[in-house]
């Protein structure tokens, strides 16, 4: 029979207000707020893969490493994307001129 010393065993439960990163693991909403972006901001990134994260028992984690990958990509302008400007709410588009050349 095992002889187990309830002294010996460490339970180390994080909780929400931790801030301690596990091991090379962060909290992705810990860094998120650090950096000012928004959660459907950091759904999409996740979505379209310019950043891999880890579940852990339903908390998401991003390594230290993925978060330097991502910073130097972000860097060298990878993630850059054409801006389009869409019209102004309620402008509509000019209507096709009548095929006899006469508008109404």
């Amino acid at each position: 029979m095992k002889n187990h010393k309830q002294s010996e065993v460490k339970n180390d439960v994080i909780t929400p207000e931790d801030h301690v990163p596990v091991g090379d693991l962060v909290l992705f909403n810990r860094w998120l707020e650090s950096i000012g972006i928004t959660a459907a901001t950091a759904w999409r990134w996740r979505r379209d893969g310019l950043i891999s994260t880890v579940n852990i028992s339903g908390r998401v984690y991003v390594s230290r490493n993925e978060i330097a990958r991502f910073e130097k990509c972000a860097g060298r302008g990878d993630f850059r994307a054409i801006h389009v400007v869409p019209p102004p709410r309620g402008a509509q588009s000019q209507p096709e001129p009548c095929k006899d050349g006469v508008d109404l």
